[in-house]
């Protein structure tokens, strides 16, 4: 409710969480389609996959989608007929949403409340991770296309 989560941010930031008004729960939702191509129909971002919104994994894959399909369908467009890496691409961007489907799981059940227990196990769990696979996996290192994206900055 409002009020305990007013409170919460008043103990824990300490500032006022009087702005606060209202509070809502959202619901954790993990989805990857079964095909993103079906004849001349492609499914990209959220129509193709649902990751739960823990570090912008989602927008990323949609922007990453995006970025490595418009080349195919400018190759597409030209010929007139759908390229052949089409099939390649379909199976790296499912495979790249279903590692971050993975990592958002683990994200939700390390972020929910287990009891004393629980917390000191997920605290050790961080601190016990190397900051450099931390970094790799919501870096969005896991995926190929990724790093070779447009998007990204390249640094040599």
């Amino acid at each position: 409710d409002a009020t305990a989560l007013r409170d919460a941010v008043s103990r824990r930031a300490g500032s006022s969480g009087d702005t606060i008004t209202t509070a809502s729960n959202f619901g954790v939702g993990r989805f990857v389609a079964r095909r993103m191509l079906r004849g001349r129909v492609l499914a990209i971002g959220d129509a193709a996959h649902e990751v739960s919104p823990i570090g912008g994994q989602g927008l990323n894959l949609g922007l990453i989608d995006a970025a490595t399909l418009a080349p195919l369908l400018r190759e597409w467009d030209i010929t007139g007929e759908p390229p052949a890496a089409l099939a390649a691409w379909e199976r790296r961007r499912r495979s790249a949403a279903t590692t971050a489907a993975r990592i958002a799981a683990l994200n939700t059940v390390a972020g929910r409340g287990h009891g004393s227990v629980g917390a000191v196990t997920r605290l050790a769990g961080v601190r016990l991770a190397p900051a450099r696979l931390l970094a790799h996996a919501y870096g969005m290192g896991f995926d190929p296309d990724a790093q070779e994206s447009p998007l990204t900055p390249q640094t040599r």
